[in-house]
């Protein structure tokens, strides 16, 4: 291979890494390596190491954007994300020292938004405008330098660097590490309940269905409403009184033997609490919204009325 050829492909190379790096920081340009111990703290992958000092790490936060960061471009919403601060970092233990080169670090004394642990970054004015012309999709760079007395060699609780420090959360706008946990999907079906009359004042008269999730000699229910119920009555069983919003029903005699899948027919009548008719009309709407029932083991949530029984 020729010198210019050699000279060409060192240039390309150059010219490729720069492009990649469009999002790096004001002061240097350090590519260093993501902090390690990453299985302990998650998000010490999204610091990358620079320079080792005898107390600390000199290095940079590279953080996804995951909204517009133009003010102009914004939404409503993902500008209130930044209303108390740019970007929220917390570790593992206390530092002596946390420096960021393009944080307003009077603000955020001022604000006291640091406590030697969690800190939240204010970037100042004058370096806002590199942050703000990124757009979704890109990555956000800010240099920071952080120290610790457990970090030095002489410090017994020095476990070895990364092992001793670690970055345990990190907010910047809708990015959050670590992901937060998805919500549990409710599996549980509606029940099943058809209005027979609904022009009671301060109440209604209904009926919820269940098929019989298993065959015994007796059944017991229970329904949960969301406010206080003064009076409930009912033709299918005998009736017990767990709460102000909560009763339990037994079967009777005659009608304790189900079958498994055979269906079961619980009529009942409600009347709620309210000193006019504007609190009773609005109690009465909201003990619509059952919370729960039960029938033996079947566990239904929420109401699915019907308007009609056929």
């Amino acid at each position: 291979m020729s010198k210019t050829t050699k000279t060409i492909l060192l240039t390309l190379t150059a010219i490729i890494m720069a492009s990649q790096w469009s999002d790096v920081g004001a002061n240097n340009r350090c590519y260093g390596q993501p902090m390690g111990n990453q299985g302990e703290f998650p998000c010490n992958q999204y610091f990358h190491v620079c320079r080792r000092h005898i107390e600390g790490y000199e290095g940079y936060l590279r953080l996804p954007v995951l909204q517009e960061m133009s003010p102009w471009r914004q939404s409503k919403a993902d500008r209130k994300l930044f209303e108390n601060g740019d970007v929220n970092i917390t570790f593992n233990t206390e530092l002596s020292v946390l420096h960021a080169w393009e944080e307003d670090a009077g603000l955020r004394a001022a604000l006291g938004k640091g406590n030697k642990q969690n800190f939240t970054i204010f970037i100042k004015d004058v370096y806002r405008d590199r942050m703000e012309s990124l757009s979704n999709g890109q990555k956000y760079r800010m240099d920071l330098t952080f120290r610790s007395p457990l970090l030095h060699p002489n410090n017994p609780g020095n476990k070895g660097g990364d092992k001793t420090i670690g970055i345990t959360s990190i907010r910047f706008g809708n990015f959050i590490c670590p992901e937060p946990v998805a919500p549990t999907v409710n599996s549980l079906p509606a029940c099943r309940i058809f209005m027979l009359d609904g022009s009671i004042t301060d109440g209604y008269r209904a009926v919820a269905v269940f098929k019989a999730p298993s065959t015994k000699n007796h059944w017991v229910s229970t329904i949960q409403f969301p406010v206080s119920i003064r009076n409930f009555d009912t033709p299918n069983g005998d009736k017990e009184r767990v709460s102000d919003k909560e009763l339990k029903i037994k079967s009777l005699r005659h009608n304790g033997r189900q079958h498994e899948g055979s269906e079961f027919h619980l009529e009942f009548t409600v009347h709620v609490y309210g000193d006019n008719d504007a609190e009773r009309r609005l109690n009465k709407r909201a003990a619509k919204k059952i919370v729960r029932m039960t029938f033996n083991e079947f566990v239904c949530e929420g109401a699915s009325f019907v308007r009609k029984w056929s």
